[in-house]
């Protein structure tokens, strides 16, 4: 794997908002373009395999049952169907 890795345990990354506004300015395809010649994928999960890959839709199952504590500091609609690259704010 090759990829841009921030240190999101310094305070300044604390806030998820943050981190959703660093992922919408970095600008793949010129990255990814000048990089590789436009040879990768954008990623649409951290976890590339179907046993741990992120799936579309609403949180259901074990997935909600784990989140739905902590619904109220996710980031908005993480529990009606999150996207990992394309959030909403």
């Amino acid at each position: 794997m090759t990829g841009f890795v921030r240190n999101s345990r310094r305070a300044r990354f604390n806030d998820w908002r943050v981190r959703a506004a660093l992922i919408q300015a970095f600008n793949f395809e010129f990255t990814n373009s000048a990089l590789t010649g436009g040879a990768q994928p954008r990623i649409t999960s951290y976890f590339s395999n179907p046993l741990h890959a992120m799936e579309e839709g609403q949180a259901k199952g074990r997935t909600a049952e784990l989140l739905t504590p902590f619904a109220a500091d996710t980031p908005r609609g993480l529990m009606e169907g999150y996207v990992l690259l394309y959030l909403m704010f």
